[in-house]
């Protein structure tokens, strides 16, 4: 009879070979022990509950608004505020701390994370975690969260309010009114209906800027090579490749995150693509455009506009090509405003305060960058099914080594 397995589904990361059991994590009065070196587990399930009287304790290095700060109040655990708080007191404060909590300014390099020798959990308030070192992280066994949805509406609102006001000319008039000048000299406006819409990258924030740029009359193409084209034609968008994309369109906005693969994905060549008279909008990450080849397209004339609230560091140091750009009189510019509204603040410090809970007391959280997250109710059969083949799979194998095999995925599943 074919052996059966205990467990087949598990990577073998998850194997805790080699971590301390309970009882040697904690001394007589209850204090977790600080693990000795390489000792800390890789599985990215994460820890086992807590066990009173210990009291997890979470450092909030950035604000958080008060919903969030409840959350972790009724979580029973320790707060400690490290809002505005230098580097050197950070780090000293990490030496006792459970969990992490930033938004975009704080820098989670290996530094960092080797200060915190207990520490399970890193949660950045929003989307993007390139200021994260997750690949250390990773080897730490530290869960990265991430509130993927939280900002999704404020962005999408952030990149219409710069677009419309980068076509109407709007700071500039507001400006001269606040001179107390009356002029409407070379503030002649752009319609959106009839225009061409070009979004680079039709996820969250992508897709929600399609379909509400169509409410303006607007023709939508896309590009993003995740994404089918039979779910951009649900959007009421033509999928193109990049290039396509660039020659014909009269406003190109970008929704990707920041990666080794979208790093500088709007550089020399890529400007020059554009027809002249172009606007660029980029409400997504900093590091996504070449600055200096984006300052010169618009010194030369050849974009009409750009609209930027992010940029590659924030802050931009002074005299820099980003505080440039931001000053230049083609250019409307926020400081990285574009998850900010109370709304979003919200939803964001709610749902990350949960999930850095879920961590804390061994459950999955529901938005880890780094570790398997929880299926929704659509995909949940497919998962319990792949979980019966995968212990079905090894129980007709007569060999101890089982060879590889592929997953394929059709239908709405792909998508």
């Amino acid at each position: 009879m074919p052996r059966i397995y205990g467990t087949v589904c598990s990577s073998p990361v998850s194997q805790n070979a080699g971590y301390p059991p309970a009882e040697a994590r904690y001394n007589a009065n209850g204090t977790r022990n600080a693990r000795p070196p390489n000792s800390r587990s890789t599985s990215m399930q994460v820890r086992q509950r807590f066990q009173q009287p210990f009291q997890p304790r979470v450092i909030v290095a950035e604000s958080f608004v008060r919903d969030g700060m409840e959350v972790l109040r009724g979580g029973g655990v320790e707060i400690v505020d490290a809002v505005g708080r230098p580097r050197a007191a950070l780090l000293e404060l990490l030496e006792s701390a459970d969990a992490l909590i930033v938004r975009s300014e704080t820098r989670v390099d290996e530094e960092l994370l080797a200060a915190g020798p207990r520490l399970a959990v890193v949660g950045r308030a929003g989307v993007g975690v390139d200021a994260i070192d997750l690949a250390a992280a990773t080897r730490r066994g530290i869960v990265v969260l991430n509130t993927p949805g939280g900002n999704t509406l404020a962005a999408t609102e952030q990149t219409f309010a710069l677009l419309l006001n980068l076509m109407r000319h709007t700071t500039t008039a507001h400006q001269r009114l606040q001179c107390g000048e009356w002029s409407r000299r070379d503030l002649v406006g752009t319609e959106l209906a009839g225009k061409t819409l070009g979004i680079v990258g039709i996820g969250r924030v992508g897709s929600n800027v399609a379909s509400r740029a169509r409410a303006f009359g607007m023709r939508v193409l896309a590009y993003d090579p995740f994404v089918s084209q039979a779910r951009a034609e649900a959007l009421g968008a033509k999928l193109v490749d990049l290039e396509t994309l660039l020659r014909n369109a009269d406003v190109v906005t970008l929704h990707a995150p920041r990666t080794a693969q979208t790093q500088d994905m709007i550089g020399v060549r890529e400007l020059a693509l554009m027809r002249r008279g172009t606007r660029l909008i980029n409400c997504a990450r900093g590091g996504l455009v070449v600055e200096e080849a984006l300052l010169d397209a618009l010194d030369c004339g050849h974009l009409a506009g750009a609209a930027i609230d992010v940029v590659r560091e924030e802050p931009p140091p002074a005299g820099g090509t980003a505080r440039r750009l931001q000053a230049h009189p083609k250019v409307v510019a926020t400081p990285h405003l574009g998850g900010s509204t109370h709304e979003a603040l919200a939803r964001i410090a709610t749902e990350l305060a949960k999930d850095v809970l879920a961590v804390l007391d061994g459950r999955p959280p529901m938005a880890a960058v780094n570790a398997p997250v929880v299926p929704d109710d659509e995909a949940r059969p497919f998962v319990d099914l792949a979980s019966i083949l995968g212990s079905l799979y090894p129980q007709f194998a007569e060999r101890a080594t089982l060879p590889s095999f592929s997953l394929t995925l059709e239908g709405d599943l792909a998508r």
